[in-house]
């Protein structure tokens, strides 16, 4: 969690991961189709033809979250219109 563009890039450049998110903590778990995985042993999974290619070159995938996030809104104190469509939706 950072707004210095400095640190976001040396983490993402010098950080080991098979994904990772900048100012959010799961939502590129959530893209369907974005490779997710670890790296190393939690890494380890295909390895015939393309699929192996991809496992060795391990793609990374980095989610940037803006300034103003739904998520971001859950979380701050006080009423807001995000937490009130969700008690809606929790409601029925």
């Amino acid at each position: 969690m950072s707004e210095s563009e400095q640190r976001q890039q040396w983490v993402t450049k010098h950080v080991i991961s098979g994904g990772m998110c900048i100012n959010d903590t799961l939502f590129h778990a959530s893209v369907d189709d974005a490779p997710f995985g670890g790296v190393r042993e939690s890494g380890i999974g295909a390895y015939h033809g393309i699929e192996g290619f991809y496992t060795f070159s391990h793609a990374k995938t980095v989610l940037k979250t803006g300034e103003h996030t739904l998520v971001k809104q859950m979380f701050l104190p006080g009423d807001n219109e995000v937490k009130q469509m969700i008690a809606q939706l929790l409601s029925n």
